[in-house]
């Protein structure tokens, strides 16, 4: 059978999804996919119709990493529970921005189990004040443990009540399952993990030849039943690995009850989160996997015909073990963008240019992160030791990003067979009706879930509904504006045409502008509850990491008292200042508005620097330095905010030496002459020593 027809000799178009590693900007990715399947299933309602277009895309592979596996695997489960439109309530039709469309989208979301995944119970503190991801509940479970066991600085028992959640029916999600022409009967997910026991493989040279180890791991389910689209299958590549390493699941074998047993389905929720373990903050999942998977399977680089690619585990491991049992954390840490597998399992090799008019299979991946990370000014990171520390982390994840192979494909313009969903916030414009939104201001932040290096979207429900909605819009954007074929295209083309046409045609409510919502900020109430939670999780964790460092009980009685009485309140105003600026420089905190009730970035940029822990005092040169701003527009600023006339959080104060929060002024005694002169004294011996002054870490 020709792959590109199926059973009723329609022409197929296939695409298959490559979801990058995220965190909590997966609401972001949640919300594409969203959307994505809304067009698809309006297409099919209206299919038939005069002037719809009888081509069909098929969705074939996704490929996930850390959030955008989680989002990828648990969103094919609520694709399986059916499509559920729910409408916006009148709250939510009020929070966003008015525009100048004649109708407007209807539906907050059409997979209601994947928004409640992402949108709803992901949070750092519960919906009742308590629980959540700074909640106590795996520190309890493990009590009796000896020595005691923290798995992770944030409670990630929460994940396996959403896992659960997402899996189980309930009352929008009945016991009943959907199929779908636009899926391929055969749906593969990969998932990748980095596999914290390791890969061995020992490489030959003539003679000689020498061991090396890999973490990087991915876990390959076939999904049965979910899709009716029958392919025909000349992937030698993906057949390989299909009848040699993958997992076979049907959709018709998830639970039919509430809080029962979950079968297969219960490993399949474990990968996705194993996936999005990221280190040290969210906890290892230990996985077990037959050793066939890892003999036979098929990895995604160009081999030769006659060579294989085996591990090298030692001798008599498979006979003593019935399996490979291992600790799996964030798949991001090694493959964050999975390009490569979903590739491989779309087109059987490594990525060909296609030219519009033949391109038949193409590849959208979905990169909630896509801006290039900051390029570090002269002299950054200095040589000292912790600052190496810091900048070491980022730099791994850096790497592990960057893909050498995909340098030449992704600069060809005219390569029809890849295109990319990356967050983009325009404000809608002002004026007459139906103005285009490629026309209106493009926003700085576009994300909300972006701060914190995208921990930030679990501190406000309201910062993941925000992006779920971004996700939606832009993929709707997306599909009317890029995915899109020159019309003699050999799937999608028709006669007659003479304008680029898109692959997925937008019909019945797909067609209806998505809104944009307004940029959400956190209640003041809202952080305070967070600061109390955030203590409580400190100080639950901290004694029984000291208790399993040690077995002296005197040492641990001391490391004890000096946590409590000289460590523990500098730590915890760290973690709360670091978060309120990041939340402050992007404008997502109410109360710290500037004076002229404006938003502007800049302004709030200048206001986070001072509510840095790092330093007490700022200069304008420094502040200028570390926001990329001219120091003139920062000295303004700063004289503006320091004026007897302005209130609130963002009041300044103005010193000999710097400015600094009201807030955060030097105290009485600080402020003293005799004081101020041992200050200025000291700091021209640190000078002259070459040491750091405080506005200079």
């Amino acid at each position: 059978m020709d792959d590109n027809h199926t059973i009723n000799q329609e022409p197929v178009f296939q695409i298959g999804l490559a979801l990058s590693g995220a965190i909590s900007a997966g609401a972001y990715t949640a919300g594409v996919l969203d959307f994505l399947f809304q067009a698809l299933f309006e297409w099919d309602a209206h299919r038939g119709e005069p002037g719809v277009p009888n081509h069909r895309v098929v969705l074939k592979v996704i490929a996930g990493a850390s959030a955008g596996a989680i989002t990828g695997a648990l969103g094919a489960i609520a694709l399986a529970r059916g499509i559920q439109p729910c409408e916006f309530d009148k709250n939510q039709i009020k929070d966003r921005y008015p525009d100048t469309y004649t109708t407007h989208q209807r539906f907050l979301c059409v997979l209601p189990p994947l928004y409640r995944t992402w949108v709803e119970l992901p949070r750092m503190v519960g919906a009742d004040g308590t629980g959540g991801l700074l909640g106590t509940a795996d520190i309890e479970a493990n009590r009796t443990h000896n020595p005691p066991i923290v798995r992770s600085l944030l409670d990630a028992s929460v994940l396996e009540e959403i896992k659960r959640a997402a899996i189980e029916p309930n009352q929008s999600s009945p016991a009943k399952f959907a199929s779908y022409s636009f899926i391929a009967n055969d749906l593969h997910v990969f998932i990748t993990i980095s596999n914290m026991r390791g890969i061995p493989f020992r490489v030959a040279f003539g003679r000689n030849s020498y061991g090396m180890q890999t973490v990087g791991d991915r876990i390959h389910y076939v999904l049965n039943d979910l899709g009716q689209c029958k392919l025909g299958n000349n992937n030698l590549w993906l057949e390989s690995d299909t009848l040699n390493a993958s997992h076979q699941i049907s959709i018709r074998t998830l639970p039919t009850k509430k809080d029962t047993d979950l079968g297969e389905w219960d490993l399949y929720g474990t990968a996705a989160l194993a996936s999005g373990a990221f280190p040290v903050g969210l906890s290892c999942r230990r996985l077990d996997l037959p050793w066939a998977h890892y003999m036979n399977r098929q990895y995604p680089i160009p081999v030769p015909a006659d060579v294989e690619i085996q591990p090298d585990f030692p001798p008599g491991t498979q006979e003593r073990y019935k399996s490979f049992a291992f600790e799996s954390i964030d798949g991001g840490l090694v493959n964050n963008d999975p390009f490569d597998y979903a590739q491989f399992a779309l087109t059987g090799g490594p990525a060909v240019p296609a030219s519009g008019e033949m391109v038949e299979k193409a590849i959208i991946m979905v990169a909630p992160f896509p801006e290039p990370p900051d390029f570090l000014p002269e002299n950054s990171p200095s040589p000292a030791l912790t600052a190496i520390v810091r900048a070491l982390f980022p730099a791994l994840v850096n790497q592990a990003r960057f893909r050498s192979s995909e340098l030449a494909p992704a600069v060809n313009e005219r390569d029809f067979s890849r295109f990319l969903i990356a967050p983009s916030r325009r404000m809608p414009r002002a004026g007459s009706r139906g103005a285009p939104m490629e026309h209106s201001k493009t926003e700085k932040f576009a994300i909300a879930c972006g701060l914190l290096g995208g921990f930030g979207g679990f501190l406000d429900e309201k910062f993941r509904a925000h992006d779920f909605q971004l996700g939606r819009r832009n993929c709707q954007y997306f599909l009317q504006k890029s995915f899109l074929v020159p019309p003699n295209n050999k799937i999608v083309g028709r006669r007659g045409l003479t304008e680029l046409q898109p692959v997925i045609p937008l019909l019945g409510s797909a067609a209806d502008p998505v809104p944009l919502p307004r940029w959400p900020q956190m209640s003041q109430a809202n952080f305070d509850l967070l600061s109390r939670r955030l203590k409580a999780r400190v100080s639950a964790i901290a004694p029984r990491l000291i208790d399993a460092q040690t077995s002296s009980v005197k040492l641990r009685a001391a490391l004890k008292f000096g946590w409590v009485t000289f460590v523990r309140s500098h730590v915890l105003n760290l973690i709360q200042q670091t978060i309120l600026a990041d939340l402050v420089r992007r404008g997502q905190i109410e109360g710290w508005n500037v004076p002229s009730g404006g938003s502007s970035t800049d302004v709030n940029s200048i206001i986070a620097e001072l509510v840095n822990p790092a330093c007490d005092l700022r200069t304008p040169q420094r502040i200028a330095q570390k926001t990329a701003l001219p120091a003139e527009f920062v000295q303004t600023v700063l004289e503006q905010l320091s004026r007897g006339s302005v209130t609130g959080p963002v009041r300044v104060w103005k010193g000999d030496y710097g400015y600094a929060l009201y807030s955060r002024r030097p105290t009485f005694l600080a402020r003293r002459p005799l004081v101020g002169w041992f200050n200025r004294w000291w700091k021209r011996s640190n000078n002259t020593l070459g040491i750091r002054s405080h506005d200079q870490s």
